[in-house]
């Protein structure tokens, strides 16, 4: 969640760390900081608030005119946002400043016994606790301090260091929170090094590095050198831009037809479906399968959701979904003959990361659907897939999510194929409309004008309802998670049928209702459950198909979804509810790229 970028060469450290942490902002944060050695000492300077509070603080200033700092910025676990919490954190003494993401868990047993050495605290977080520990075990060697803390810590780590000694060189080391290194840098995001070097290395648990300009030396906790592969950068520099949209969010759902095209559609060829990366899994083996177990969070749970649907209908496996870290809190009857999928855009989700490894250790077969190559949890699955979203800066996700939902989907009908549930010629007729959807969305796109129309009656809404059934019920928990996020209406989904099992009490007069209608099937029912809301007041929003003629003449306001084969007819209607969480949340005044309180990568409990 916290951002981390360091550099050393002979360039001036400054501008590079400010460039590094400014592709990063994505991230959400609620302080920034930066520390340059600088004629043998190191100088910090920290701020509240959005990076340019950091980048006013710093213009000019001589004393930041060195060649080797780290930066941060912090999303705030352990204190509030403040100058004094902000890191980096610098020694007692001047001479170490250490950032770090992540949570250490025996922090307060650390600090006890630090106190009790003399060690002054000047902050509220966890982090400081590092900082002192390595100070107390430094002797002139920064491999060995930092070996010999780590072995103390529990909990998850990203650290980078500089100690005023060793002026030309930093120091990482990582546990369960992402790190990469090159020659010369260190980030927590492949995104902060895009423009910087040409490839990177990953580095493992207990990992822990030396690096300089033209070197990286990898040691593991015993400060054995170890080897660790170096890949090329995933991101280039001109990914991170805007182009010519006014936000990130609105160009990445622009970018949507494309992204399923290179994520699901190039694996389709003369009616056949290519996963090579999970070539073993033959019929044998899927008739044999006792279940699919899916989990993850947030949106992706949402996709996991829809996957039980796919899964079920076409595959005929029986599919459970759970939260991640509901999933790591209680005992789910997880073994050999299941297999465990995983989700997560940046593939270093924490509780999906601990999910996975309890799976693996019940002896589940493991897979994976990430975006992000080399990441945690594409390394520790035994079969992952890619999809090819490519960077994502806006928090709330949109394309991620498409794609995401295209691999479920295709491998759906994978499956099915391969188990014999459908024939090659259902496959073939299958395949023709998947192929179909990135038109589907690109026909949604110039909706736009009508989402502005609809957001306007949204944007004073105090509270909003999302109904839905089937695949709609899933696609309106996302669009409901997308209003919320970032444009901070209250809003809630409820599958259309319990809405008189309780949750109709809460309509009143007014009360805007969003009801998802994409399945044929249940046009009619989802007719009723309008009618029964609005006659009790509440303001109808349809997002539906043009033949849906009851719904669309119950409604105040029709958002009419091109015409799509039903299975994958929400990729439309997810869209729609973009494009409207988008224009509600600018028209309210707010930044749609980076919502309050929230973290693209969320790599702490």
């Amino acid at each position: 969640m916290c951002g981390i970028i360091g550099y050393t060469g002979v360039k001036k450290a400054l501008p590079v760390l400010l460039d590094g942490l400014a592709k990063m902002e994505y991230r959400g944060y609620d302080s920034a900081g930066v520390a340059v050695i600088h004629n043998g000492e190191i100088e910090v300077r920290k701020a509240k608030g959005r990076l340019a509070e950091l980048c006013k603080l710093t213009e000019g200033d001589a004393l930041l005119d060195g060649n080797c700092g780290i930066g941060h910025t912090r999303w705030a676990t352990h204190g509030q946002p403040s100058v004094e919490n902000a890191h980096p954190h610098l020694s007692p003494d001047g001479r170490i400043a250490l950032v770090h993401n992540g949570i250490i868990e025996n922090f307060a047993e650390i600090k006890n016994e630090l106190l009790q050495k003399g060690y002054p605290f000047r902050s509220q977080t966890d982090t400081e606790a590092a900082l002192l520990l390595i100070c107390s075990h430094y002797a002139g060697d920064p491999l060995d301090a930092i070996a010999a803390s780590c072995a103390e810590i529990k909990g998850s780590y990203a650290f980078a260091i500089i100690f005023a000694d060793f002026p030309d060189r930093l120091y990482v080391a990582r546990w369960d929170s992402p790190l990469l290194v090159s020659p010369g840098y260190a980030a927590s995001d492949a995104i902060a090094l895009a423009g910087k070097c040409e490839d990177a290395a990953f580095i493992k648990n207990g990992d822990i590095a030396e690096i300089t300009s033209d070197s990286v030396t990898i040691y593991d906790r015993a400060l054995h050198k170890v080897d660790r592969p170096f890949l090329p950068l995933a991101v280039r520099a001109e990914q991170v831009g805007k182009g010519n949209y006014s936000s990130f969010m609105e160009k990445e759902i622009s970018e949507q037809p494309a992204v399923f095209t290179e994520t699901v559609v190039k694996r389709i060829s003369d009616g056949n479906i290519s996963f090579p990366e999970i070539n073993n899994f033959d019929g044998v083996y899927l008739n044999n399968l006792r279940k699919i177990f899916i989990s993850a969070c947030g949106s992706a749970y949402h996709v996991g959701l829809c996957g039980k649907y796919y899964f079920e209908s076409v595959a005929k496996i029986p599919t459970e979904v759970e939260i991640a870290s509901e999933f790591r809190s209680r005992d789910v009857l997880v073994d050999k003959d299941t297999l465990f999928i995983v989700i997560s855009q940046s593939g270093e989700t924490a509780d999906t990361l601990a999910a996975l490894r309890i799976a693996k250790e019940k002896g589940a077969r493991t897979l994976a659907i990430v975006n992000v190559r080399g990441s945690t949890i594409s390394r520790e699955a035994d079969y992952v897939i890619f999809t090819e979203a490519g960077p994502e800066i806006a928090v709330a996700t949109t394309k991620a999510f498409t794609a995401q939902l295209g691999i479920i989907s295709l491998l759906s009908l994978y499956f099915g194929y391969t188990k014999g549930t459908i024939d090659q010629s259902g496959l073939r007729s299958l395949l023709h409309e998947i192929t179909a959807v990135p038109a589907e969305i690109e026909s949604a796109l110039p909706e736009l004008e009508h989402s502005k129309k609809t957001a306007e009656s949204l944007k004073d809404a105090h509270d909003v309802f999302f109904l839905g059934r089937g695949l709609d019920w899933y696609a309106a928990l996302e669009g409901s998670l997308k209003l919320k996020e970032i444009s901070y209406i209250h809003s809630e989904t409820y599958a259309a049928g319990e809405l008189k099992h309780g949750s109709i009490a809460l309509i009143e007069q007014g009360t805007p209702v969003i009801v998802v209608a994409t399945q044929p099937s249940l046009y009619d029912k989802m007719a009723v459950a309008a009618a029964e809301v609005k006659c009790r007041g509440a303001q109808i929003i349809a997002i539906t198909a043009a033949e849906n003629e009851k719904l669309i003449n119950l409604a105040d306001d029709a958002m009419i979804i091109p015409e799509a084969y039903p299975l994958f007819a929400p990729f439309g209607a997810v869209v729609f509810m973009q494009m409207l969480a988008c224009e509600c949340a600018k028209l309210r005044g707010f930044d749609v790229d980076k919502p309050r309180n929230l973290a693209k990568s969320v790599t702490v409990e």
